[in-house]
């Protein structure tokens, strides 16, 4: 009832909630993160009319903000930058994506039931994350003294992770193009797109 707005603009609801939060954090010199967290909260028990059509609109302007990050970052990427990292900075690359991300991944995944070679297919791709990118901009523009070297540190392990993974991620799904090797997972996901996805249309 104290939103109450026209079917059109009701996907803003959710957005003039997020804005007041941050406002209230600002003002309040509060963490912002846990702001952003309490509204989304808000907007998830917010009414199941409201959280449906905001859902859209919602992921539009995440994917907005993801790109405007990601251009952000990838204009901060120059051949001056990656030059500059030196070859401990490429040493720690490489041990972060082929040491220290699969032995992490490998030991969430113990007693998952995964063969070695799905096992061995996740640690290599790890997880799909954004959060690296956002961390890096942070702390750019936070004032730690050593924010430049650490943010030198994030792109070269990003743009090397871009080149290993982007140049052999065809040559692993070849490997799974039979049946029979497809991994164990994966059919349980598709249960619950198609379950989810029959919800919906319910």
């Amino acid at each position: 009832r104290w939103f109450a707005a026209s079917t059109q603009y009701e996907p803003l609801n959710a957005l003039a909630i997020g804005l007041l939060v941050l406002a209230l954090g600002k003002v309040t010199h509060g963490n912002l993160f846990l702001a952003a967290f309490a509204a989304g909260i808000t907007v998830a028990t917010f009414g199941e009319r409201q959280r449906a059509s905001f859902e859209h609109f919602g992921e539009l302007i995440a994917e907005v903000f993801k790109l405007a990050a990601l251009l952000v970052f990838g204009a901060l990427i120059t051949p001056a930058l990656l030059g500059s990292v030196g070859w401990q900075g490429w040493v720690f690359a490489v041990l972060a994506l082929v040491l220290a991300r699969p032995a992490a991944i490998w030991i969430s995944f113990l007693g998952s039931g995964l063969t070695i070679r799905e096992q061995a297919a996740v640690a290599w791709f790890g997880p799909k994350g954004f959060a690296s990118v956002v961390y890096g901009l942070l702390v750019l523009s936070s004032a730690i003294a050593a924010a430049q070297q650490v943010f030198q540190l994030v792109a070269v392990t990003i743009v090397l992770s871009i080149m290993l993974h982007s140049s052999t991620d065809i040559v692993v799904a070849r490997g799974f193009d039979d049946e029979r090797d497809v991994p164990a997972w994966f059919g349980g996901i598709r249960r619950l797109r198609r379950r989810g996805e029959r919800e919906r249309e319910a």
